[in-house]
């Protein structure tokens, strides 16, 4: 489980897309599709990702998560994270 924060640092209420890569497969999972952002706020957002063990091919891996606003195309942040595979492989 990750904790997403989207801050929203412009003037009009923003809507937002989630994406994640880097393991072949990979599967995130949220609550809404869509992320509404109020001017000035910030928004805690669950998210979990769901990959095959054969394709993690470590005990852990690198994921990116990219953040879009639907309402500003200029608007994108990419971050990385570790996706933790299951123990004891």
């Amino acid at each position: 489980m990750y904790t997403l924060k989207l801050v929203n640092m412009q003037n009009e209420p923003q809507t937002f897309s989630i994406a994640a890569d880097g393991i072949p497969g990979l599967e995130i999972i949220l609550q809404d599709e869509n992320v509404m952002v109020a001017s000035g706020a910030v928004q805690e957002v669950p998210v979990r990702l769901r990959a095959s063990k054969e394709k993690i091919g470590a005990a852990s891996a690198k994921v990116s998560f990219t953040v879009k606003s639907k309402d500003n195309p200029e608007v994108e942040v990419t971050e990385t994270g570790r996706f933790l595979g299951p123990l004891g492989r």
